[in-house]
């Protein structure tokens, strides 16, 4: 057993081998599933999230199943939902009122206090929208998806939050710091990247201090220059932005791109008590950024535009992050830091449009 980060409940972790996965897993199963499987490892792939609501299912997209969009609907397992709720109640049962009273303390920015009915309306045009797109690159032929991708549709929810951010909140000059917005847009990326999508991050828990001490050590001595790491190489933003366009993503890449940022949305995983205590606009762009990479790493890969054989690529990059994001908790540093770097009204979409 190894010390992992996360909620207090969440303290201990069975071994992953160098690639990720669980020592105990072979080609086909669980090797545990019929001697002793740990009740935290039951639970997979489900998660649960106490809100003043109610509870929330999510699900882990570690899970090949959940990868693959294959097995039942939630709405068809109640019994399987309700076994699985009653032993994460065994589990972690100080976490049900603890978690739900923090979805009372929500922020749209750092000062500025939301309820939680503030936050609902403003978090269900985001679901709705997600919900149509993941059903209409459902029912997409495989030739391709002409609707709205999860960045379009994340990009344009950023853009309608600015309308409610009180006026000279916004930054786009870092006080004590001479880098230029552009250069501070790569320091995230490629503080993110290392952390989230480089192959030599994979098995090994994220640190949230490693991602605060990159950014922060550029920012104070900006580099003439700095390149953006991805797949053993280096990029500028100006070579991203000359590069040929990515275009869409083949219908299959884009529904399990769209699926899995629905997925984290819908389940309240991702802003307040879901993700660390981070600001609804911290959040999101904290959010876009992590899909930036994954399309950049798309873009940077030598290989051929089929992003149909891309599939299997992405789904273990996307198997990484989600694993990634399960177990980061971003410490006071961290948060702050990303709290302030995401004030910069245009810092989204230059992220976005770097991967365009």
């Amino acid at each position: 057993m190894e010390k992992k980060a996360g909620l207090a409940g969440f303290s201990r972790a069975l071994e992953k081998r160098p690639d990720g996965r669980c020592s105990y897993l072979s080609e086909t199963a669980c090797t545990l599933q019929d001697i002793a499987k740990p009740a935290m490892c039951q639970l997979f792939p489900y998660s649960f999230i106490d809100t003043p609501d109610g509870t929330f299912v999510g699900l882990s997209f570690a899970s090949t199943g959940v990868l693959q969009n294959s097995g039942k609907l939630l709405l068809e397992q109640n019994e399987q939902l309700a076994a699985m709720l009653g032993l994460f109640r065994d589990l972690f049962p100080d976490l049900e009122k603890e978690t739900s009273e923090g979805f009372n303390h929500l922020k749209l920015i750092d000062g500025v206090s939301l309820s939680y009915e503030q936050f609902k309306a403003i978090e269900s045009p985001l679901i709705a929208d997600l919900e149509d797109a993941v059903l209409a690159s459902s029912s997409s032929s495989s030739s391709g998806y002409a609707g709205k991708s999860a960045l379009e549709i994340l990009g344009s929810f950023s853009q309608s939050l600015a309308q409610f951010v009180p006026k000279g909140s916004w930054r786009n000059r870092l006080p004590g710091s001479d880098a230029r917005p552009r250069q501070i847009d790569l320091y995230i990326l490629d503080a993110l990247g290392q952390a989230y999508i480089e192959p030599q991050s994979k098995g090994q828990l994220l640190d949230d201090m490693q991602i605060a001490q990159s950014v922060t050590s550029n920012l104070l001595a900006p580099a003439a220059g700095f390149k953006l790491r991805l797949n053993g190489s280096s990029f500028s933003a100006v070579q991203f932005l000359d590069e040929k366009k990515l275009g869409a993503f083949d219908q299959a890449c884009e529904n399990l791109l769209l699926r899995f940022v629905y997925v984290r949305i819908f389940s309240k995983m991702y802003f307040g008590p879901g993700f660390s205590g981070l600001s609804i606009v911290a959040g999101i762009g904290h959010l876009i950024a992590v899909l930036v990479l994954v399309r950049l790493s798309a873009k940077t890969r030598k290989s051929d535009d089929n992003f149909e054989a891309n599939l299997p690529w992405l789904i273990e990059t996307v198997r990484q992050v989600d694993s990634k994001l399960t177990s980061a908790r971003y410490g006071a540093n961290t948060q702050a830091m990303l709290e302030i770097l995401f004030l910069d009204q245009e810092r989204v979409q230059r992220l976005i449009d770097l991967c365009a």
